[in-house]
């Protein structure tokens, strides 16, 4: 008991969230290792029994001995972030390994198939970087690429329930089928194939992290049938078409030269910048410029936060305004995690603001770190989330000091 005083002397404060974000992204991250290891495949579906059973037993023990107090506190806190450290990779691996038996990756192999699919449009289609195909001699072929939730595929003349997510490319530019609509299309579907030499990017662990399975190419938009448009009040498409008129609006507004730029920076639409000018980006080290980050966030929200202020709108109104905005603009430009992080942590400043409480420091952050992995565990084991979560921490822990 001493001992274990004089060592929690010398370990700084740390706030109980922190702890329990850090214990979510440790699970999160040893659950994408084991649904990635070659060599624990034959006993890993014992990785979500484990986690549950942790977690039940966990929770009791912290019950008792918070109950009859026969051991220190700390045992149960140590304890009961076992358990939530348990319960996270249970959950990661099974995002990462369960699917349903309906999936249509099932029936598609490494090399293409004939498919036809019939489908909802999550994500409308958008440009991909110019590529080159045999059909054009060698010459620029331009792609697009979108998401589609499938609801039935055809087997013999028969269309047949079917489920999972495909990304499906289209040979030809982008056409604006908004999110939400209903879809039939007919092309060729394979599953990503995984890495054959040392140091390869893997395909298939990305597509099982993702849980897009399937990947479906059409030759042209007319494979491509809108069976029913999207319903007036669909979330989802109004963000489409926000999108669509921003990016409209920028057309009108800007010298074509400067478009690609402008839409990179503003609205995180890279697929329009030329080659050349993303390399000289890369070479310069500059390259996160044009990725919307949450600096981006902050900026836009300060600036809706001080003219609200200028105009006399009430404190409490102005934070509540600015929040919503920002939610709108994080739909838009698709919903990154840097943008995502941003987006929780303005919330967490406005419900501050709203109850007249204090804002600041790690806690916002790691409730912002525990939301994004329960919905997305695969992000623990990403370096951009990483280097994203430890920038912003390191600056909320060094504001203080450096505003003494």
């Amino acid at each position: 008991m001493q001992v274990w005083q004089t060592v929690r002397g010398w370990l700084p404060e740390v706030p109980p969230l922190l702890t329990v974000a850090a214990a979510v992204a440790v699970g999160c991250w040893l659950g994408n290792w084991l649904a990635d290891s070659s060599a624990v495949q034959s006993w890993q579906i014992s990785v979500p029994v484990g986690g549950a059973i942790g977690l039940v037993a966990g929770w009791e023990a912290v019950h008792r001995i918070g109950r009859h107090r026969a051991v220190p506190c700390c045992w149960c806190w140590l304890m009961l972030l076992l358990a939530i450290t348990l319960a996270s990779a249970s959950w990661s691996w099974c995002r990462a390994r369960l699917f349903s038996s309906g999936e249509l990756a099932w029936s598609l192999r490494e090399t293409p198939l004939p498919v036809a699919v019939e489908g909802r449009v999550i994500v409308g289609p958008r440009r991909r970087p110019e590529t080159r195909g045999p059909r054009q001699g060698g010459l620029a072929q331009e792609t697009c690429q979108w998401l589609l939730e499938i609801s039935a595929a055809r087997h013999h003349g028969r269309w047949r329930p079917a489920e999972g997510l495909a990304r499906v490319f289209v040979d030809a530019p982008p056409r604006p089928v908004l999110a939400g609509s209903r879809v039939r299309l007919f092309g060729r579907g394979l599953r990503p194939g995984a890495a054959l030499n040392p140091g390869e990017f893997d395909f298939a662990v990305q597509a099982r992290r993702s849980r897009v399975l399937s990947l479906i190419r059409v030759r042209d938009w007319s494979a491509v049938t809108v069976v029913e448009p999207p319903a007036w009040w669909s979330p989802a498409a109004v963000v489409d078409r926000l999108r669509l008129v921003a990016a409209a609006q920028l057309r009108q507004m800007l010298p074509t030269a400067q478009q690609p730029l402008v839409a990179a920076v503003l609205l995180g639409s890279r697929e329009e910048l030329p080659r050349r000018l993303v390399d000289q980006f890369a070479a310069t080290g500059t390259i996160h410029i044009l990725a919307i980050s949450g600096l981006h966030v902050g900026l836009l929200a300060a600036t809706l936060l001080g003219l609200l202020r200028m105009m006399a709108v009430p404190r409490r109104l102005a934070w509540a305004a600015t929040a919503l905005a920002i939610t709108l603009y994080a739909a838009v430009v698709g919903g990154e995690v840097p943008v995502v992080r941003a987006t929780l942590l303005i919330w967490a400043a406005t419900l501050a603001a709203w109850f007249d409480r204090r804002a600041g420091g790690l806690r916002p952050l790691a409730i912002a770190a525990v939301l994004i992995l329960l919905q997305a565990p695969a992000a623990a084991v990403s370096v951009g989330p990483q280097l994203s979560f430890l920038a912003t921490a390191v600056l909320l822990s060094a504001g203080p000091w450096l505003a003494g």
